[in-house]
């Protein structure tokens, strides 16, 4: 009796489990699906939109400025010798401003960034006033910019730079550097050669990037495409940009680099779009690592990024203003962005950049634990746990004969400054992160699995007591010794009802005996 409940039992409860958890492996997906979609839809009421609005989330924004130590030697031809010095740290806040976010009746939201830079003497290896020795930018961008001007117009403009008194070689402060200044060069520039050719008065590398915006966004909320989350459509009303030649260098693709779609792939390769670069960057798998405890994937700048036409066919576009004017392997013409000054982009260091701009100048060391573009994504959620994006501002400098103090300088790209803005998710915050979006679903898949074992593990332990009755029943032992006396089966013997528990077990073979006996 025990015995036969317990077969009961143990059918009736493996079949049940096995069901639930067969039932549940489609379901999963579903419930996936409403979770990621609850935690990373730009929309109000998920957990990703007050997040979105205003990143909980300290970003830095750090300098190292390179500083001239040989500027005697290089105005009379003598390769640059740098050092840089740094970091200086300005922490940037960059909130949405909630007056300009819309969302639209297509998917997407239109927003802009707003931008504060304070800096940060903690973190800094000095005051903002600290000096260093660099070149002149705005002689050398005039001279650059009239190079192709009549030769009287030169002689004219040479006679203005004489009378300015402006030098080469300049000292100046890392804030006037960054944030600009009133330049009387450019002022005497623009008044001799016109506001279409020298635009601005005022000289910085980050020149009106304080409290301001990046641009107007407009991205995809995920509504619509979960897959598409936070993908750009269009920036400032442009699907494309006008500067470049190609439309695969005009493209204004990938997000911007705060949240990728969920369920990240390995393969995947990831594009931002970086507006101070007026282009779009990539990022490509290279390890599996964990931040605070959780698990990301590391993603870096591939070397082919900015690397010549001649080993990445698709960067031709980016060489202005044609195909035969390609800068160096590694370097990126950003002058278009620039006011038409000869600008040039590279990774800090010249990291991934060809042998020969490195030797152009002294004091480079890179490295690509320090230097690379590095982002660390969740990928459930392909929230960006941790973010380093890293370049360098260099000036292309030659000789030119018609300025004074121009004439022996060597031909380099002088490396002006390096930056990295960086972001990192605090401990706490990646934790709740982690509890809300990842850890519901591994509940799901390991109770999941857990009632399809349990259903299979039940169904087994079914088989071993039906197997282990059938072995030990003492009617089966004695019909089969019966037949095998007989030589044949007796068609008058059967199994008598299993559920009479007080049945004896000799009784069928004393009714076979009397049937015999009558034969």
């Amino acid at each position: 009796m025990n015995k036969n409940r317990k077969i009961c039992c143990s059918s009736v409860c493996g079949g049940i489990t096995l069901a639930i958890g067969i039932l549940l492996l489609p379901m999963t997906v579903i419930i996936v699906d409403v979770i990621v979609e609850h935690a990373v839809i730009l929309k109000p009421g998920t957990i990703a939109y007050p997040v979105w609005v205003e990143v909980p989330v300290p970003f830095y924004l750090q300098f190292w400025i390179w500083d001239l130590q040989n500027p005697d030697e290089f105005l009379l031809g003598a390769k640059p010798r740098l050092e840089q010095k740094g970091p200086y740290t300005w922490t940037e806040y960059r909130p949405k401003d909630e007056s300009t976010i819309v969302h639209n009746d297509n998917g997407t939201v239109t927003f802009r960034n707003k931008k504060q830079f304070i800096f940060n003497r903690d973190m800094s290896v000095g005051p903002q006033t600290d000096t260093v020795t660099t070149i002149n930018i705005a002689v050398f961008a005039v001279a650059h910019i009239i190079r192709y001007q009549p030769r009287r117009r030169k002689a004219l403009w040479n006679i203005i730079h004489q009378r300015s008194g402006a030098q080469p070689i300049v000292t100046t402060t890392v804030e006037e550097i960054l944030w600009g200044y009133e330049d009387d060069y450019l002022k005497l520039a623009q008044e001799l050669l016109g506001e279409d050719v020298i635009p601005l008065t005022h000289f910085g590398i980050m020149l009106g990037q304080n409290n301001s915006d990046d641009g107007l966004w407009n991205v995809f909320t995920g509504e619509t495409d979960i897959m598409k989350v936070n993908l750009i459509e269009k920036w400032n009303g442009m699907t494309e940009l006008p500067y470049w030649t190609t439309p695969e260098a005009r493209m204004i693709n990938g997000t911007d680099g705060t949240v990728q779609h969920p369920f990240v792939k390995k393969e995947e390769t990831f594009y931002a779009f970086i507006p101070l670069a007026c282009r779009t960057g990539a990022a490509v798998y290279e390890e599996d690592r964990k931040y605070h405890r959780v698990p990301v994937l590391h993603y870096v700048q591939p070397d082919w990024l900015f690397a010549s036409p001649d080993i990445n066919p698709d960067n031709i576009g980016f060489c202005v203003p044609d195909e035969f004017t390609c800068p160096p392997s590694g370097l990126v013409n950003a002058s278009v962005c620039f006011f038409h000054a000869p600008v040039f982009l590279s990774t800090p260091h010249f990291l991934y950049t060809e042998q020969s701009v490195l030797d152009m100048v002294e004091g480079m060391a890179p490295n690509k634990e320090e230097h690379q573009i590095a982002v660390d994504v969740e990928p459930i959620s392909g929230a960006t746990m941790k973010g380093d994006i890293r370049a360098q501002v260099n000036v292309f400098i030659r000789d030119y004969d018609f300025v004074t103090g121009l004439e022996t300088i060597p031909t380099a790209y002088f490396p002006i400054l390096w930056q990295n803005e960086s972001a990192g998710v605090p401990e706490d915050i990646a934790r709740e992160y982690f509890l809300k979006t990842r850890l519901p679903l591994i509940l799901i898949v390991v109770i999941t699995s857990l009632l399809l074992v349990g259903g299979i593990g039940l169904l087994v332990w079914l088989g071993i007591l039906l197997y282990d009755k059938n072995k030990q029943d003492p009617k089966m032992v004695s019909n089969k010794s019966e037949h095998a006396l007989e030589g044949k089966v007796n068609p008058s013997v059967q199994v008598k009802d299993e559920k009479k528990a007080d049945h004896d077990p000799y009784e069928d073979i004393q009714k076979s005996d009397s049937s015999m006996d009558v034969l």
